[in-house]
């Protein structure tokens, strides 16, 4: 690696963690603020709930019979 492809690296590397400070700071301030008192709390984890139940209560698996029968002889 010679360095030019080292620092070109080094450059994306960079924008990609500044991206990644820019789009989850504000997202990790505003998880804790929301969840920083009982109500809010409880709020939160009522439509948590909600939608953990919507997804898994209908994949729910059933047997199946079939009926096979012998080939003629």
């Amino acid at each position: 690696m010679t360095r030019d492809d080292f620092l070109e690296d080094l450059e994306m590397r960079f924008a990609q963690m500044c991206l990644f400070d820019l789009l989850f700071t504000p997202t990790t301030i505003q998880i804790s603020y929301f969840l920083c008192n009982k109500k809010t709390l409880g709020i939160v984890w009522k439509k948590l709930s909600n939608i953990y139940r919507k997804v898994f209560k209908k994949s729910t698996v059933e047997p199946s019979v079939h009926q096979f029968t012998a080939p003629p002889k």
